[in-house]
C-alpha cells in the first residue's frame, strides 16, 4: 500500500501544476489551497483514473495485479465499476478540465471532513464554482442536440460522482486501517492528503 501510494504522488503534482494554472486558485490563501486539495483531490483523481483507463484501452493499468492484491476482492470490484462509470465524461479534454476545476472549487467533496475552519471563505469558493459550473453549462449546450440531453449529461456525472464519494469512504477506512502508523513513511504530498484532519 504505502508503495503503490508512493508512486500516484507523481499524479498529484502533476495535478497541482495543472492548478497552479487556474488563476482563481493561485490567488486563494495558501490554507484555502491546502484544504480544498485534501477534502476534493481524491474524487478528482478518481475521474482522472478514468480517463487513464479509457486511455489505455483497459481497466487494468488501474488493476494490476499487485493493485488487486492489496484491496479486498469487494472494495476493488467497487472502484472498477466506479471508474468505469466515468468512461462516458472523457472523450471531451475541454470538458474534463473544467469538470476537474469545478470539483477543486467545492467546499467538501469528502464526507469525512469537518467543517470548522474559519479561514475558509465559503462564499467566495461558491462564487468561484459558480462561475465554471457556468461556463461547463454554456459549452454542453454548445456541443449537444438540445436541453435535455444537457442536463441529462449534468444529471449522470452528479450521481456518479455521488456513488464515488461512498466509494471513496469505504477506500479511506481502508487505508487508514491498512496504513497505521506508516502514514510518516510516506511521500510528503501523499502524508498530507491522506493524513486525517480531524485526528
Amino acid at each position: 500500500m504505502k508503495k503503490l501510494m508512493n508512486i500516484n504522488s507523481k499524479k498529484y503534482t502533476a495535478f497541482i501544476d495543472f492548478y497552479k494554472l487556474v488563476p482563481e486558485f493561485v490567488k486563494l490563501p495558501v490554507n484555502t489551497k491546502i484544504t480544498l486539495l485534501k477534502r476534493n483531490f481524491t474524487q478528482v483523481q478518481r475521474v482522472n483514473s478514468s480517463l487513464t483507463a479509457h486511455a489505455t484501452g483497459t481497466v487494468e493499468d488501474t488493476n494490476s495485479l499487485s493493485v488487486r492484491r492489496i484491496f479486498p476482492d469487494d472494495l476493488y470490484c467497487e472502484v472498477c465499476i466506479c471508474i468505469q462509470h466515468f468512461f462516458p465524461f472523457v472523450y471531451d479534454p475541454l470538458l474534463l478540465k473544467i469538470l476537474f476545476i469545478i470539483l477543486i472549487f467545492s467546499s467538501s467533496l469528502s464526507t469525512r471532513n469537518s467543517f470548522e475552519e474559519n479561514f475558509i471563505d465559503i462564499q467566495h469558493l461558491l462564487s468561484i464554482q459558480n462561475l465554471y459550473i457556468e461556463l461547463f453549462w454554456r459549452y454542453l449546450l454548445s456541443r449537444c442536440a438540445n436541453y435535455e440531453k444537457c442536463v441529462q449529461i449534468l444529471s449522470t456525472f452528479v450521481g456518479r460522482l455521488l456513488r464515488s464519494q461512498t466509494i471513496n469512504s469505504k477506500l479511506r477506512d481502508f487505508v487508514d486501517e491498512t496504513m497505521t502508523n506508516q502514514v510518516d513513511q510516506l511521500e510528503p504530498i501523499m502524508r498530507a492528503m491522506w493524513t486525517n484532519e480531524n485526528k
